[in-house]
């Protein structure tokens, strides 16, 4: 018999949606999520280790989750994590990641669709909310299982362990951010009746992922992050069949490698991947099919909001730095502004005393936000305490002058700028300085003005105010404003995207090799964003894909994106939200086409 359209879409076996398929590893009775839970839920009783009242296989199809909902008590701490009165949160039968669980709604909205059942945005507030402590709770997971092996963790268990004391004043390390490596969402098309929300870890490291339908449900838009909600009318991920998400070839979460429909290959590779994202190991994004026949591979150092930081005064931060000497060579070093707190002449030599020291045939270097005296307009309109005019022109001067240019250093105005090193590499970059207005800094601009799109590329209800658009594809290489685009590595401590929809709109139409930013110390990060087909409507979402990659310096990331595809975006604050040189460079291997006459251009 021929499956129906409907049936096509499911993510799972007629097996698992029966409870018939052999099963995975079962978890110990008492795990680390009844640890962390028993003696914080006063309602759930999992901290009790009791025997199953029903056998494993008591589904009735795909109304099985609801026995999860209606009575919790009946099944042992190795299946419910927790539970109270509005969600039970199970361990995923067959999980497709090393940690994968489900949250489950107590609610009479929980046998509709999702797309119909969020429409109700009170009971939405609550399914994220809870959505986000399980986040957190299986983050915890994570650490406990693989913290030992991580790099970012290997200090903090030390000191954890005894093994290691604590300078005093020093705060403990805070290691790696786990919840960077859970991620939750809804299936476009669920193949259960019961609403479930799947929150579970990155690396789909697993015994019961066994086909391309059960990867591609989890590294495609046909997991739908519960942020996204409520989906508007028109958005694809409506129509996951139309927009045939799990007949997608199969590409590496982590490295973006392309196995086609060779499943038994990915395994193999996911596997070895596992290892290496546990450890927080290099992982080359190996996809060139879209370079040019001739180019070579041109290595970044991208920085930002280093904000007065200095080599000589580390051991003053009390922190854990790993920007300090010897810093690996490169190419192009990219700074992406607030380069001082609050400006000054004093600070911007040291910027360039700094800037200096690091060895690179070019580096590139734009204002931020709080280079209050570097925005001429700002400045001379400013109601800064003890301001004088020529304090701008000073201020420009070191920028711009002639110690500056010797060592290497080009200071960025907003626009496009030509460069062609002497490896023979030639790329074009737009720079901004500009970003939404925030506390009264400098170089802002009202979120209803777009500074990067002409009027007849801006979107509705906004004013163009463009004197120096981002061009078209393939017109740009390299993007680098002080901030990011809106849903990119932007969401602030307290929760708020403070990215800009108009430059991801420009973003979108330019399609650089590589973008990168800061501004947002907390959205600290690496992505591969892949973007919709070209020709999709600028006022559809653009972005399809992201996919985090893991920092490895002092070695580097290797990134052949596919030019018009594929875009490699870094945020590149190495100020913590405490203001504190937490945060690594980012060290970038980029192919770049090669010039036809070669020479340089600095």
């Amino acid at each position: 018999m021929q499956e129906s359209a409907e049936q096509s879409q499911d993510a799972i076996t007629e097996e698992e949606i029966s409870g018939a398929a052999e099963l995975g590893p079962k978890p110990a009775a008492r795990n680390a999520f009844t640890e962390l839970m028993s003696s914080k839920d006063k309602v759930s009783k999992v901290g009790e280790v009791r025997p199953p009242k029903r056998k494993l296989n008591f589904f009735s199809g795909r109304d099985g989750l609801g026995e999860y909902t209606r009575d919790p008590t009946s099944f042992d701490s190795s299946c419910v994590i927790y539970f109270n009165d509005d969600f039970v949160v199970i361990n995923d039968m067959y999980p497709k990641s090393s940690v994968h669980t489900l949250l489950l709604p107590r609610s009479p909205r929980n046998l509709l669709h999702p797309f119909e059942a969020f429409e109700d945005l009170e009971f939405l507030k609550k399914v994220q909310e809870e959505t986000y402590k399980l986040k957190g709770l299986v983050a915890k997971e994570l650490r406990r299982r693989y913290g030992k092996y991580s790099a970012k963790d290997q200090m903090r268990e030390k000191v954890l362990n005894g093994e290691v004391d604590l300078p005093e004043g020093e705060d403990l390390p805070e290691g790696r951010d786990w919840e960077k490596d859970v991620m939750v969402g809804i299936h476009a098309h669920p193949s259960m009746n019961h609403l479930h929300v799947h929150v579970l870890s990155i690396d789909r490291f697993s015994e019961c992922l066994k086909h391309r339908k059960h990867y591609n449900s989890f590294a495609t838009p046909f997991l739908i992050d519960v942020k996204d909600f409520p989906l508007a009318k028109d958005d694809p991920r409506r129509h996951p069949g139309r927009e045939g998400y799990l007949d997608r070839d199969l590409r590496c979460w982590r490295c973006g490698k392309n196995f086609g429909n060779k499943f038994a290959r990915l395994k193999e590779h996911l596997a070895i991947e596992f290892k290496e994202w546990r450890a927080e190991l290099s992982s080359p994004v190996q996809m060139s099919t879209g370079e040019p026949l001739h180019s070579i591979s041109t290595r970044f150092l991208v920085i930002s909001d280093t904000h007065n930081f200095k080599f000589e005064n580390i051991p003053k931060y009390g922190v854990t730095v790993s920007f300090q000497h010897p810093v690996p060579r490169a190419d192009v070093v990219i700074h992406c502004g607030d380069l001082t707190m609050r400006g000054g002449a004093k600070h911007y030599r040291d910027v360039i005393e700094m800037l200096g020291s690091l060895d690179a045939e070019l580096k590139l270097v734009i204002a931020g936000n709080h280079d209050v005296d570097l925005d001429k307009d700002y400045w001379r309109d400013s109601d800064e305490p003890y301001t004088e005019p020529d304090e701008h022109d000073e201020a420009m001067e070191v920028m711009t002058g002639l110690e500056a240019v010797e060592k290497g250093i080009r200071y960025l105005e907003e626009g496009l700028h030509s460069f062609t090193l002497k490896n023979g590499a030639k790329f074009t970059v737009y720079a901004s300085p500009y970003q939404p207005e925030f506390c009264r800094f400098a170089f802002p601009y009202l979120r209803h003005q777009d500074r990067f799109n002409l009027p007849e590329q801006a979107a509705k209800g906004v004013t163009s105010i463009a004197k120096n658009p981002v061009p078209d594809f393939p017109g740009v290489d390299i993007m680098m404003t002080h901030g990011p685009p809106r849903g990119i590595m932007d969401k602030t401590d307290d929760g708020f995207h403070a990215g800009c929809d108009n430059l991801l709109r420009a973003a979108a139409r330019a399609r650089p090799r590589m973008y990168c930013f800061g501004h947002i110390h907390e959205g600290y990060g690496l992505n591969l964003v892949t973007w919709k087909p070209k020709g999709t409507n600028l006022d559809d979402k653009q972005v399809e894909q992201q996919s985090r990659i893991t920092n490895t310096y002092p070695n580097s990331n290797k990134a052949s994106v596919r030019f018009g595809e594929e875009t490699l975006m870094v945020n590149a604050a190495i100020m913590n939200i405490r203001y504190r040189p937490r945060n690594a460079p980012w060290l970038i291997d980029l192919d770049l086409p090669v010039a036809s006459d070669v020479g340089s251009g600095i």
